[in-house]
């Protein structure tokens, strides 16, 4: 068995595979590791849209006719026109989870993929003569397939300036073991130097710019020229990072409270006369696991999940429409929490999570066979999986990566994995057992019928709604971090389906973890005999970003002689 050193692993897997077997093109061509879109100005990558940005193009596929007796039936071709402003650029080839082996071959020079579900970027410029704006790309299949599509999700083509961003990575800081309130985060950014020369000193500008949840600007770091008088080597990395100051970032993100800032990095040259801009959403936060908890923000959450699998590779990709109602459908039936198995295709899910607030645990999880001899289940299964720790970890509603026990790999792949984690993202814990305060979810939530849904809100509801015998309505907010407010208590007192008496409440304001007393305007004594019910609903005043004005957040219903909860 091979030593999967920390060291073996960050070298053949992540930076530069040398499981990829090649033809023409050099291994060295070829990355596995986070996309990081380039923007040509803020107001591009504020979009957050990578067709928005003058430097990618979408490809756009037509088949090819084979001969009957091809050895490869399925060719894919595409010729791209590029801009003049691309010339001087580095040409990216990205290819969002593949779905199968295939064959990349770039005006003639052919390189074979066999790494399904490991996003690709592919540097094209040294097989574009120099001055050429066009290029011609195929993808070669030894299967008969109808479209593209079933051969991966996207390609698309970037055009960087020859030191570009290559990944970012977010990282908060606890000043103090026990200080939560105070957060510092660190925003990392590794530079990529494809200059041809041997060495490029490193005179960059960078500026760092943070809005708020309203776009408001609330910081700018302006870093001025980097000159540490050192050299990148042709090839190389180079890593910088800005530290903020916790006073201006003052709101946490949770699934109740799901803040989330803006930050956009502008790095430049003047010596390569080039820039670029990278643009991402922060959620600042803590996670770990303490006293046997998954804490947030130094807080045992009262987690709710439910189970999600994604689609498996070779399955039609959700559309992220498709994906919003679902995370807004969770929302409304109380679900702060998704254990997610599988792949993800691309990062949506993740960026509604953040977006509505949602708890996401990533379980590492058995994948398909490779159908490609090249490469064994567990080195394809650990490359998978680190290619999808690069996509997703900057997102704060990943609290934590986790496995069931179940992976099915070599001790060996697992401790690589373990390895890994511990440089690719250290401030998140990695489950490999039970915590008390994270239930299971044994079914899916789109295979739950009515009913169970039904059932399911009513336990995760996040009020508590009780009464006493002298009338009084007992309404405790359930929540960890939020406010129980915006909200209207509707309550009624019924003789069957008669409404006897009815009101509301609607200045409730409640601390988490609080409670109000509501005196009710009768007293039970004269409804002891009687088979009275009294019944209570607490529902959204307002619309909000997942539920419409009146959506019921809790509800209860009580026999007035007994004071028992009868759960309708």
């Amino acid at each position: 068995m091979k030593n999967y050193s920390l060291l073996w692993l960050l070298f053949q897997i992540i930076a530069a595979s040398s499981l990829a077997q090649t033809k023409d093109i050099k291994a060295s061509l070829m990355e596995h590791g986070q996309i990081v879109v380039p923007f040509n100005n803020e107001e591009e990558a504020l979009t957050f849209n990578p067709l928005a940005s003058k430097l990618v193009q979408e490809l756009v596929w037509s088949k090819e006719v084979q001969q009957v007796r091809s050895k490869y039936p399925s060719v894919f071709s595409t010729t791209v026109e590029m801009p003049p402003q691309w010339l001087q650029k580095e040409k990216l080839l990205v290819l969002y989870a593949p779905k199968a082996a295939f064959t990349v071959e770039v005006n003639g020079h052919k390189l074979e993929l066999a790494a399904p579900g490991v996003n690709t970027k592919i540097n094209l410029t040294s097989l574009i003569p120099a001055k050429s704006d066009s290029v011609t790309i195929k993808v070669i299949s030894d299967r008969e397939v109808k479209s593209i599509d079933n051969l991966v999700y996207k390609a698309l083509l970037f055009a960087v300036p020859n030191v570009h961003a290559a990944s970012t990575h977010l990282r908060i800081d606890k000043k103090y073991p026990n200080l939560y309130r105070s957060l510092n985060w660190m925003y990392f950014i590794d530079l990529k130097n494809h200059s041809p020369s041997s060495t490029y000193k490193s005179y960059f500008h960078t500026e760092e710019k943070v809005r708020d949840d309203k776009g408001e600007v609330v910081y700018i770091f302006d870093k001025g020229y980097i000159n540490n008088n050192n050299e990148i080597p042709a090839e190389g990395h180079w890593r910088f990072y800005f530290f903020n100051h916790p006073d201006v970032y003052s709101n946490k993100w949770t699934a109740e409270t799901p803040y989330l800032y803006t930050v956009n990095v502008l790095v430049s040259s003047t010596r390569d006369n080039a820039s670029v801009v990278v643009s991402d959403r922060v959620g600042v936060r803590t996670t770990e696991v303490k006293e046997g908890q998954l804490r947030i923000n130094n807080v045992g959450v009262h987690f709710k999940p439910a189970a999600y699998i994604h689609p498996p590779l070779n399955a039609p990709v959700p559309t992220k429409d498709s994906l919003r109602e679902f995370v807004r459908n969770v929302k409304q039936y109380s679900v702060n929490t998704l254990l997610v198995y599988g792949l993800p295709a691309n990062n949506d899910l993740y960026s509604l999570a953040d977006e509505y607030g949602l708890y996401i645990v990533q379980y590492m999880y058995p994948m398909q066979p490779p159908d490609s001899k090249k490469e064994s289940y567990d080195d394809l299964w650990l490359r998978q999986h680190l290619s999808m720790i690069y996509q997703i970890r900057n997102h704060p509603s990943v609290v934590a990566w986790a496995t069931d026990g179940n992976l099915s790999i070599s001790k060996e792949h697992a401790s690589a994995l373990k390895d890994s984690l511990l440089v690719l993202d250290p401030d998140r814990p990695f489950l490999e057992s039970a915590v008390v305060n994270l239930p299971t979810a044994a079914q899916g939530f789109e295979q739950l019928t009515g009913e169970n849904l039904l059932k399911l809100k009513k336990a995760y509801q996040p009020v508590k709604i009780q009464v006493s015998k002298d009338s009084k309505a007992s309404i405790s907010n359930l929540l960890d971090f939020a406010v129980l407010d915006n909200v209207l208590l509707k309550w009624k007192l019924l003789d069957g389906d008669k409404v006897l008496r009815e009101g509301e409440v609607n200045d409730l304001s409640i601390e988490p973890g609080g409670f109000r007393l509501i005196k009710l305007p009768f007293s039970f004594d004269s409804l002891k005999n009687k088979a009275y019910t009294i019944s209570f609903e607490i529902v959204s005043k307002e619309d909000n970003s997942w539920a419409d004005k009146g959506h019921v957040l809790a509800w209860e219903c009580f026999d007035a002689s007994t004071l028992k909860a009868s759960h309708r």
